[in-house]
């Protein structure tokens, strides 16, 4: 008999679109005979796992033996049940940081599935600018992605895009697998739940507040380069100075800027559920970003019936179909998309909170 077991590496998954895909594929991960390894900063989806085994570590150097340790185990034992019960027991691994793992038992020939949610590692294209730290960051992901990776390996994406990008840029990548039917049955949004953080309750206040007389132009950011924030906080900037202020961009990034951005609003870094909130009194989605292997808020505007603004790019083509596109690189064509917005608007019944 062939016996499947599985194991889940979702380390350093803590937050974001890698913890909402985690949540989504549940039913695909929680089977008997399968090990998640899971972080500790989302030690609560261990109850969710109602079949499989889930142990929970703190991502670190340390908790790298010990998973390495725990694979060694399970690869001798499916060796020791063959000779005993010739039972042949194939071994799948699913590592959803994308990375391969660096350390593989020579006599075992199992299945390698490596989920590529980070873009970044492949796309060079904003390399050059990049801090010296997170550029030397990413050519580390680089080197261990390509040295590690074997042609029997297997490279799950989430889009089309993704898929003909590697392969029109990484033939040496044999193995691609699309697997975007999580994100065509995600409708958690509209479940999200109640803001706890009592400071996140007081930005929730203030952002309405401002919304009874002021258009909502929301963009969940992070302070990434290719997240193209500067580009866009300029065209803002200019855009709502020509319209008397009339409109307000939320952002969640934290404002470390030395130019002040008077038509910004700040959030620093929110909870997932704060981010549904805002949503709820969002007017239009804006979203610059170069580079994506997805882009989870075009998903959830797309689900919320919000008019989108964004780059003119393949990821967001397939993904959702734009009220305005414009080139990310140009804050001038992201200006002229944001007064086409702001007038087409105006061209509507009141604002309905």
């Amino acid at each position: 008999m062939i016996f499947t077991k599985t194991l889940v590496s979702a380390l350093p998954i803590n937050k974001g679109g890698g913890e909402i895909y985690l949540k989504l594929c549940i039913n695909k991960y929680d089977k008997n005979d399968t090990t998640i390894y899971l972080d500790e900063r989302i030690k609560h989806l261990k109850s969710e796992f109602r079949k499989s085994r889930v142990l929970i570590f703190k991502y670190n150097i340390f908790s790298q033996f010990i998973i390495l340790n725990h694979r060694i185990y399970s690869y001798f034992k499916s060796f020791y049940d063959k000779k005993k019960n010739s039972n042949l027991t194939l071994i799948e691994e699913y590592w959803l940081n994308g990375r391969p793992p660096l350390i593989r038992l020579p006599f075992c020939k199992s299945k390698i599935f490596i989920l590529m949610q980070n873009k970044l590692i492949l796309d060079k294209s904003c390399d050059w600018e990049l801090k010296i730290i997170q550029k030397l960051k990413l050519l580390l992901l680089r080197f261990l992605f390509f040295r590690f990776l074997r042609k029997r390996d297997t490279v799950i994406v989430q889009t089309q895009s993704m898929y003909k990008f590697i392969k029109n840029n990484y033939p040496e990548i044999n193995n691609i697998l699309i697997e975007d039917n999580p994100w065509k049955a995600y409708d958690n949004i509209n479940k999200s739940k109640e803001i706890n953080d009592k400071n996140e309750k007081k930005l929730y206040s203030l952002i309405r507040e401002q919304s009874f007389n002021k258009l909502i132009y929301f963009y969940p950011s992070s302070n990434l380069v290719h997240k193209n924030n500067i580009t866009l906080l300029n065209a803002f900037e200019q855009f709502n100075s020509k319209n008397n202020n009339q409109s307000l961009l939320v952002i969640t990034i934290n404002n470390n800027f030395l130019v002040p951005y008077h038509s910004a609003f700040f959030t620093g870094h929110i909870s997932h559920s704060m981010v549904c909130k805002i949503y709820k009194l969002t007017n239009y989605l804006i979203f610059p970003s170069l580079i994506e292997s997805l882009g989870l808020p075009l998903i959830e505007a797309k689900n919320l019936n919000i008019p989108i603004l964004s780059s003119k790019l393949p990821y967001v083509e397939e993904v959702c179909k734009p009220f305005i596109s414009f080139d990310p690189n140009s804050s001038q064509s992201i200006e002229r998309s944001l007064l086409q917005s702001y007038l087409k608007f105006k061209g509507f019944t009141e604002i309905n909170k």
